[in-house]
């Protein structure tokens, strides 16, 4: 039963990849695949580097040897070898280039994965918050502001970090496959037994922390919002929280978030990276035993040296690489309800109209409400019920009533914000919201000044404030200063001294 359920667990992170890999943009996957090219090019260069230290190992011990082979001999001719020493020359140089370029390869490689990762989380974090922005104004009233603030700030950056694991697991899954190929063609006995221990020994470290970080995962993505959201609620509240001096409040809910977070995370850490001295202590072992074997071999000779050199390299690269494998599996695992959380904001879908020059003199005689009712999704009885008026071109009403009466749903709706459960809302004979008609409503929506309740001021200069939304170098400061002396605060930002 555990395995059957460990398999769906596995099906399932295949599919959460596979729907992330649809959110990236085209020329990204190019480049991507391009990488994975790379990626095989080190493989191949580690296959070269394991593999000419065998003849260099032979050539140190045994150079006549060498020489005297008929395939080996053939090749040192044409290269124009003929002597003992510039055979040991020629090998030591070949086999000094070779673990140059296998170095140089994956430096390049681990150098392409950060630069590539930062691309794609730079592309899927402006995708994420264009998906949120564009969303109806009743999706924002039912989300928590600090849940999409975690989304999309500290939990975009635990997605990237899960795709260069994605990436860096690749790679090394490449290198460990080329390396145990080499160990193959130099003794395919060893490489079993090798390949066999490993695989044993990350399988029971899997089985062993596999519920752990599935677990984890979920406390984190939950205590993550909870931190966030203590945040929003002590700056939010700033006025208040001053003048009764009840700050501790705050400080000690975001301390009951902060300290377990961390835990958590440093638990994932361990659990992602302990391994490593366990499998190191484990290598050298076999190391250690392998060469005892051959030690104890009645065929022990100058030959046995050369290529248990090669299969000590060989080991000595496949302990980083496998724990780079194992790491890259505890991340994925570790951060899989964060990961669900960005994809949600990635798969949503958005209707966007593009570029559309609204329509400022858009002109209408009557705003009509015919038995209008609106519920929210998160209540049971409608806010507004059958609720018809009509408001005459140049009047000025208000709405008057108690708190949770209807009075902001209505004027959400008025506004387009909201869209009636039932009935309609009329500027003159024309239907807003029917049919989706976003030009309709976005030439309503240019004839509406809001004047929310809280007042909000964007970290910009007083003239981007008025012309809120209008890009700073299109701004009409004719325009700005009209509606200065209109709400009557011309003479308030005169007298300020950065004006």
């Amino acid at each position: 039963m555990a395995n059957t359920n460990e398999i769906k667990r596995d099906l399932t992170s295949l599919k959460l990849i596979n729907r992330f890999w649809g959110h990236i943009k085209r020329k990204r996957r190019f480049q991507i695949k391009v990488l994975i090219l790379l990626m095989l090019l080190s493989g191949v260069f580690e296959i070269i580097s394991i593999g000419s230290l065998l003849p260099f190992l032979s050539a140190l011990t045994n150079s006549e040897k060498l020489l005297e082979n008929n395939i080996g001999y053939k090749f040192y001719t044409i290269i124009g070898i003929s002597k003992n020493d510039q055979l040991v020359l020629f090998l030591t140089i070949f086999f000094g280039l070779a673990v140059i370029a296998s170095n140089s390869t994956r430096l390049l490689n681990i150098w392409a994965t950060g630069r590539l990762t930062a691309l794609v989380g730079s592309d899927l974090s402006c995708k994420a918050y264009q998906n949120t922005l564009y969303q109806q104004y009743s999706y924002h009233v039912k989300k928590n502001s600090s849940d999409l603030i975690a989304s999309l700030s500290i939990q975009i950056n635990t997605t990237i970090s899960i795709l260069q694991s994605t990436l860096l697991m690749i790679s090394a899954i490449i290198v460990l496959g080329c390396i145990l190929i080499t160990l193959f063609l130099v003794d395919w006995k060893v490489a079993l037994i090798l390949l066999s221990s490993f695989s044993l020994f990350y399988i029971l470290i899997r089985k062993v922390f596999v519920d752990k970080l599935e677990k984890n995962s979920r406390e984190i993505n939950y205590i993550t919002k909870k931190q966030v959201k203590s945040l929003s609620e002590g700056f939010g509240s700033l006025k208040d929280t001053l003048l009764q001096n009840n700050q501790d409040i705050y400080v000690n809910n975001f301390k009951r978030r902060d300290f377990p977070l961390r835990i958590l995370n440093a638990q994932n850490n361990l659990i992602a990276n302990s391994p490593r001295y366990l499998i190191e202590a484990f290598g050298f072992c076999l190391i250690a035993s392998i060469a005892y074997f051959f030690s104890g071999s009645s065929s022990f000779s100058g030959d046995v040296i050369p290529k248990l050199g090669a299969i000590a390299l060989g080991i000595q690269k496949l302990l980083p690489t496998s724990q780079i494998i194992y790491s890259s599996w505890a991340v994925l695992k570790g951060s899989r309800d964060t990961f669900l959380s960005v994809l949600e904001l990635l798969d949503l879908e958005t209707y966007q109209i593009g570029f559309y020059k609204k329509n400022n003199f858009l002109e209408f005689e009557n705003l009509v409400f015919k038995n209008v009712s609106f519920k929210y999704s998160t209540t049971k009885d409608n806010v507004i019920k059958n609720l018809s008026f009509l408001i005459k071109k140049g009047e000025r009403i208000g709405f008057i009533g108690s708190t949770g009466s209807g009075k902001t749903t209505t004027v959400d709706l008025l506004m387009t914000l909201l869209t009636p459960t039932k009935g309609s809302i009329f500027i003159d004979d024309r239907e807003l919201n029917k049919n989706k008609d976003m030009k309709l409503i976005l030439d309503w929506r240019s004839k509406i000044a809001h004047v929310p309740q809280n007042i909000f001021l964007t970290d910009g200069s007083i003239s981007e404030n008025i012309a809120f939304g209008i890009p700073k170098n299109i701004i009409d400061i004719e325009k700005v200063e009209k509606c200065a002396k209109k709400a009557r605060i011309s003479n308030f930002i005169d007298n300020l001294p950065n004006r």
